[in-house]
C-alpha cells in the first residue's frame, strides 16, 4: 500500500500500466521553477467568486515562527474587526500552522472561498483547513513539493480547486519529511549511497555536506507504486492514512480544475493517477503550462492518453508552449481532445502553424 491510501480501479486506472513515468529526475532544487519565470499572483484573477461578499486578507507567521511570543496576538489583532460571517478569505504570507489554522477555524464560520498564498517558504499544510468551512473554491499559489492532506483536494469535495505557480505536488503517498527520512534510514542501513559536495571553507566535517535530492526519492517512490516494483511500506502521516480515496459510488463535488504554469501538465497527470475518481468528473479544465518547465516525473504521452477519457468535459482552456519532446505530440494534439466538449480555447506555439497538420487542426474545430 502506496501511504497508506486505496487506489481504485476505474475508467482511468488501466492507464497506469503503461511506461507513462520518468525513468529519472536531474534537478537540485527542491524549487523547480526558476526566479526568471516567478509572477505575482495578481496577474491571474483570483477575485472572490462570492459578489454579496467582499474578500478578507489576513497575514500570517507561519510554521517557522510560531514560537515566537507574539504569534497569536498579532493574528488575533486582525481577526478583531473582521466579521465571523465572512465567506472570502484571503491568506498571504505564509502557509498556517496548527496553532494559527485553530484561530481561524474558531473565528471564521462560513468560509466558502479560500485562497492560500504560500510565500517565500512555499510549503503547504491544507490539512489544517477547517472542516466545517462549507468551501466552494480552494486556491493555492506558490506551494511546492509536497502531498495534499485535505479531504477538500483528496475526496473532491471543493467544486473548484486553482493551483497558481505551484510545482512538484503530489495528492497521494509520504510527506517531504517521511522521504527524507525513510531516505535517512536506508543511508544508516547501509542500503544507500549518501551523495556529498564539499565546500572551500570550515572543519573538514562542515565543509562536507550531504545532498539530497527530493524530486529523486518522489520518483523512486512513484516507480515503486505504478511500476510494479513493492518495498516495504513507508511511514505515512496520520492525515494521509486516514485520507483514503472515496469509492467510486460516492459522488465527488469538484467540476473545475485550474493549474497555471510551472508543471501544470505533470500536476494534472499525477493528480489523475491518484485521484482518478475526481478528475473523470471534471467539467471544466483549464491547463497553462508556458515556460518549458514540465514532465519531471511523468511522461507526455500519459496526458495525451487521460484527454480523450474525460467523458464528462464540457469546457476545455489549454495554453501550451514548446513543452512537448516528442516533435509529433503537439501537432497531432487535437485529435486527443474529447470529442463531447462544448467549450474549446486553446493557445499554442507559433510553431504549430507551420505543421503539416494545421489545416486538420482547423477542420476538426471549424463550425459547422
Amino acid at each position: 500500500m502506496f501511504g497508506g491510501r486505496i487506489y481504485p480501479h476505474g475508467s482511468l486506472s488501466f492507464l497506469l500500466r503503461g511506461s507513462f513515468l520518468k525513468p529519472g529526475v536531474f534537478l537540485a532544487s527542491r524549487v523547480l521553477a526558476t526566479r526568471g519565470h516567478r509572477w505575482s499572483s495578481r496577474s491571474y484573477s483570483v477575485t472572490c467568486d462570492d459578489t454579496d461578499n467582499y474578500q478578507v486578507t489576513v497575514k500570517v507567521k507561519g510554521p517557522h515562527e510560531c514560537e515566537s511570543n507574539d504569534h497569536r496576538e498579532e493574528l488575533l489583532t486582525q481577526l478583531e474587526n473582521i466579521p465571523h460571517d465572512t465567506h472570502c478569505l484571503r491568506i498571504t504570507e505564509d502557509t498556517p500552522p496548527h496553532i494559527e489554522w485553530s484561530l481561524l477555524s474558531k473565528h471564521f464560520r462560513n468560509v466558502r472561498d479560500l485562497e492560500l498564498h504560500t510565500g517565500f517558504n512555499e510549503e503547504l499544510t491544507d490539512e489544517g483547513i477547517p472542516a466545517h468551512w462549507p468551501l466552494r473554491r480552494l486556491f493555492i499559489s506558490d506551494a511546492c513539493a509536497e502531498v495534499f492532506r485535505s479531504p477538500f483536494v483528496l475526496e473532491g469535495k471543493v467544486e473548484s480547486l486553482v493551483l497558481l505557480g505551484t510545482s512538484g505536488l503530489r495528492f497521494e503517498g509520504p510527506t517531504s519529511e517521511e522521504l527524507y527520512r525513510t531516505h535517512g534510514d536506508a543511508v544508516s542501513r547501509g542500503d544507500k549511497e549518501p551523495r556529498y559536495v564539499t565546500v572551500q571553507e570550515g572543519t573538514p566535517e562542515e565543509r562536507k555536506i550531504e545532498l539530497i535530492w527530493l524530486p529523486d526519492l518522489v520518483v523512486d517512490q512513484m516507480n515503486k507504486r505504478y511500476a510494479g516494483t513493492r518495498a516495504a511500506q513507508l511511514p505515512t502521516s496520520q492525515g494521509n492514512h486516514n485520507l483514503q480515496c472515496l469509492p467510486r459510488e460516492v459522488q465527488s463535488n469538484m467540476a473545475k480544475l485550474e493549474i497555471i504554469e510551472n508543471d501544470a501538465i505533470d500536476t494534472f497527470n499525477r493528480m489523475a493517477m491518484a485521484l482518478p475518481h475526481v478528475v473523470e468528473k471534471l467539467a471544466t479544465l483549464n491547463l497553462r503550462s508556458t515556460h518549458a518547465l514540465d514532465f519531471h516525473f511523468t511522461a507526455e504521452n500519459l496526458f495525451i492518453s487521460l484527454l480523450p477519457q474525460l467523458s464528462e468535459l464540457q469546457t476545455l482552456v489549454l495554453s501550451v508552449g514548446e513543452v512537448f519532446e516528442n516533435e509529433d505530440t503537439l501537432p497531432n494534439l487535437y485529435a486527443s481532445i474529447p470529442a463531447g466538449i462544448t467549450t474549446l480555447r486553446f493557445r499554442g506555439p507559433a510553431s504549430l502553424v507551420r505543421s503539416s497538420q494545421w489545416d486538420t487542426w482547423v477542420e476538426s474545430f471549424a463550425s459547422t
